[in-house]
């Protein structure tokens, strides 16, 4: 009876284990990596089962964590005159391409702006993500979306971006929906696009927010922009449309070879 006891114990805690999991965590601050530097040593290990806990004979294997892999570098930078104050303000994209095996989601964001001497001159935690999660093979992007203003900043020489995040893993997809209709011009605020987009489950969702990337031939990111929809109900199309505001300033739709609508429910890392 003793030994049927222990080995239910054991298969309990095992279950237990592969349920729970661990997801890896990637705390990176700096200019570029690859995903040689980001590997870690960091694995979080299942506690040791007493005898207590577990018929002597039974022996757990610790379980190891997936890996966060992936490689991040700085794709623009950009520090232009204010056109709404004086001073300047600044544009940055931060690439990263999930080279792992899984999904990937990066929190903790903020832009540091250091002078040559890396003197912290300000920092931005107002930084977008695109898409939330990025899947194996795939390309996400960190962004300042309209832009910031470099307070009190009046020389600009040697002022450089380091970009602050973590990365983890997730095994959460999010839901991704329909977008179809899809058509680009140009207009007073620059690049602009309209579509539709379906939700095609049984879930309403209260609010979502759609995303446009903007590539050239050579699939260099030119620029994201993007839009809210609410009320997106089970089942209804929502038509939308997504100002080219926050683009680049001259860019247009000859500009663009080729671009990518990132329809998904919101997701939050929990």
């Amino acid at each position: 009876m003793r030994k049927i006891i222990g080995v239910l114990l054991s298969a309990l805690l095992i279950a237990s284990m592969t349920a729970c999991g661990s997801s890896n965590v990637v705390d990176y601050t700096g200019k570029e990596e690859s995903s040689a530097e980001n590997e870690t040593d960091d694995v979080e290990k299942v506690e040791e089962v007493t005898e207590e806990e577990a018929a002597p004979e039974e022996e757990i294997e610790e379980q190891p964590s997936d890996e966060a892999a992936y490689s991040a570098n700085i794709v623009k930078f950009d520090i232009t005159e204010s056109t709404f104050e004086e001073g300047y303000r600044y544009e940055a994209i931060v690439e990263f391409e999930n080279t792992g095996t899984s999904n990937i989601y990066i929190t903790g964001a903020a832009f540091d702006i250091e002078d040559a001497n890396n003197s912290l001159v300000q920092s931005d935690d107002m930084i977008s993500s695109c898409p939330d999660v990025i899947k194996p093979g795939e390309k996400g992007y960190l962004y300042n979306q309209f832009g910031s203003s470099l307070d009190g900043v009046t020389d600009i020489e040697g002022l450089q971006l380091v970009p602050q995040y973590v990365v983890k893993t997730t095994t959460q997809t999010p839901q991704e929906y329909e977008v179809s209709d899809v058509s680009l011009k140009d207009d007073t605020f620059g690049v602009t696009a309209v579509g539709r987009v379906t939700n095609g489950t049984d879930e309403d969702q209260s609010y979502m927010y759609i995303q446009i990337l903007y590539y050239d031939s050579d699939q260099n990111i030119l620029g994201i922009s993007g839009t809210s929809i609410t009320d997106f109900l089970a089942g209804r199309t929502v038509s939308f449309e997504i100002s080219g505001m926050d683009l680049p300033d001259g860019l247009t739709v000859d500009q663009i070879a080729d671009y990518r609508v990132i329809a998904q429910e919101t997701f939050f890392g929990w």
